[in-house]
């Protein structure tokens, strides 16, 4: 999402990207928001069948209200863009 606002950030001084640029911007900060944990585990290497398997866990925490405002904008930006 960053990459694609500063691709777009490119064309502000047309009206219509300014105001996606914007909205992208209002997503980014929504996803901001969400608390995204990893926690590294050294990973098991089974050499008799040459597998690896990788230990290591992620999390991302979020609320219902966090998720419903994301999937709102997200919807507000598609009807922008289609019309």
């Amino acid at each position: 999402l960053e990459n694609l606002i500063k691709l777009l950030e490119r064309y502000n001084n047309n009206e219509e990207f300014a105001d996606l640029v914007n909205q992208l911007i209002d997503l980014y900060y929504l996803f901001d928001e969400i608390y995204v944990s990893y926690e590294y585990v050294k990973p098991t290497t089974n050499e008799k069948t040459k597998t690896t398997t990788i230990n290591s866990t992620s999390s991302v925490d979020f609320t219902e209200e966090q998720l419903t405002a994301i999937i709102e904008k997200i919807e507000s930006i598609r009807q922008f863009i289609v019309g």
